[in-house]
């Protein structure tokens, strides 16, 4: 398309080129529109994604630090949402409240994550005096996000 010289000094585009222009930018906008749409969905969804992954991180990295630490005395092992033990001379406890992964310790309770859908604890044995390890499961949740983490730790006093 080009202008056109329409007689006394006029320039301009015919009506029929303006239809067609318009007609092509409508149809690659409603091309476009399904792939922007998805963008910007996994843009929101790895942002929830990325939030639950350092949210759940931290959380299990505490446990883990903590129970590589613990002393055998005064582990209860059950139920299997919860654990609590001896820790640099405090009582510890975890478990989830609703969706909040709860610390308590000493009896003085705070949130150490929030979005958490699922807590499991499992054990190579049932007998506190002669466990090795403990297996740690959680499932951080933020929107559409979704992630299992889990890890085992190997208790250094056990």
């Amino acid at each position: 398309m080009a202008l056109r010289d329409h007689g006394k000094g006029k320039w301009g585009f015919t009506l029929m080129e303006m239809i067609i222009s318009i007609t092509v930018l409508a149809t690659i906008s409603a091309l476009l529109y399904p792939i922007i749409s998805i963008a910007g969905k996994t843009l929101v969804l790895v942002g929830d994604l990325d939030s639950s992954i350092k949210e759940g991180s931290i959380a299990m990295h505490r446990m883990s630090r903590e129970l590589i630490e613990a002393e055998r005395t005064g582990l209860t092992i059950s139920p299997s949402d919860e654990i609590s033990f001896q820790y640099d001379g405090n009582t510890m406890r975890y478990y989830l409240d609703g969706t909040n992964l709860t610390i308590d310790m000493n009896g003085s309770t705070g949130v150490l994550a929030e979005g958490i859908t699922n807590l499991q604890f499992s054990y190579d044995t049932a007998d506190p005096n002669t466990l090795n390890y403990v297996r740690i499961a959680l499932t951080a949740t933020d929107g559409d996000a979704i992630l299992p983490l889990r890890t085992t730790v190997y208790p250094r006093d056990f």
